[in-house]
């Protein structure tokens, strides 16, 4: 019978001994750094830009007087052969060459923006490996886990590229799908319920589509990760074993995921306190020094002045990252801790995948 709340505790007493007995600085830097780009940390925003529109009416135009029937002829073939003329061609060419470079502009940095997420997908496939190993190792190296992991890292990535391409592609059709239905069908003069119903099938594929990928990479970072690292064998043949395991142990698995998740949106909730606390802390520092050196820009000559703007960017763009690099170090404990959870019921729901016997460094389950 595996005991959830001992699970929790014995996870709770390997985070601490990893991360504080003894504290190590350098220790916990690195360690953010892989957790970072592993994913086991994340963030991020988004902004839209909507087209402005006044909803105002034009104008109505001051009426004028009548021109004679050969004034208006005249303005008319002026109209028309400034429309025709040189300049208007010349206009138009470069209308269409000004096209032609924000198309090229526009896919240019598309495809620098899918090799960057490629690359950062690759690396973050190897350092899941390097998290886990560093982890029941208690250690915080880099280089060589990045080098023993080599096959592993690249084989979960060929994975991930895939489902990846596919999911995308099957939420793709399933908008597309919906936008013909509700073109066709003239949905936006129909009542909402009309549009409601119609459109609930492809909803409700949207939602399990969402919901079918998180556990997928659910079960692909808490089992088959775990699975690659200790058999040493690729994405393809762990799935079968964690399938395996799973339908041995369903309602052990059921439980882990209703607890895992439960547990999640308390760390999450914990660590937004900590970052609110530790903001609420160096704000009014930060908001004196922004006062000081406003005081200090006002005060120097005009000539002095971008002198002093390229010296405290240079100052203090380093000190904001190390305010930010710090923050996210909160977020290790939680990190270490819900790695170890994973490997320690993967332990308990099958003998064989007992990770913290791996390694002399490693302590008991």
């Amino acid at each position: 019978m595996v005991s959830f709340s001992d699970l929790i505790s014995a996870s709770i007493e390997w985070t601490g001994l990893v991360l504080f007995r003894p504290f190590k600085l350098k220790k916990w830097l690195i360690l953010t750094f892989v957790a970072l780009l592993s994913g086991s940390l994340v963030g991020g925003g988004c902004n839209f830009n909507l087209p402005y529109n006044t909803g105002t009416k034009p104008k109505q135009e001051i009426s004028k007087p009548l021109k004679s029937q050969t004034e208006t002829a005249s303005v008319n073939q002026a109209d028309n052969l400034t429309r025709k003329g040189p300049l208007k061609e010349l206009k138009s060419k470069f209308s269409q060459l000004y096209r032609q470079k924000a198309v090229f502009l526009i896919i240019a940095i598309g495809l620098i923006l899918l090799a960057f997420f490629l690359i950062i997908t690759w690396l973050s496939c190897r350092l899941d490996f390097i998290f886990l190993e560093d982890v029941i190792r208690n250690d915080a190296s880099i280089k060589g886990p990045f080098f023993r992991n080599k096959i592993l890292g690249n084989s979960l990535f060929s994975f991930y590229l895939v489902f990846l391409t596919i999911f995308l592609a099957a939420l793709a059709a399933d908008i597309l799908l919906a936008v013909h239905v509700f073109q066709s069908q003239n949905l936006s003069s129909s009542g909402f319920g009309k549009a409601a119903v119609a459109l609930l099938p492809f909803s409700l594929l949207f939602i399990l589509l969402l919901l079918l990928f998180w556990i997928i990479t659910f079960m692909a970072i808490n089992f088959v990760i775990p699975v690659m690292f200790k058999d040493r064998i690729n994405v393809m043949k762990a799935w079968p074993v964690v399938l395996a395991i799973i339908r041995s142990n369903k309602l052990l698995v059921f439980k882990y995921f209703l607890i895992r998740f439960a547990l999640g949106i308390c760390a999450l909730f914990i660590n937004i306190l900590l970052v609110l606390a530790v903001a609420f802390g160096i704000i009014i520092p930060l908001i004196l020094i922004m006062f000081l050196v406003s005081f200090i820009y006002n005060s120097i000559s005009h000539a002095l002045q971008p002198f002093f703007i390229v010296l405290t960017a240079l100052i203090g763009l380093p000190i904001l990252l190390s305010i930010w690099y710090f923050t996210t170090c909160l977020g290790l404990p939680f990190a270490v801790f819900f790695r170890t959870f994973s490997v320690k019921f993967l332990g308990k729901a099958d003998g064989r995948y007992n990770l913290f016997n791996f390694g002399k460094e490693a302590g008991p389950a």
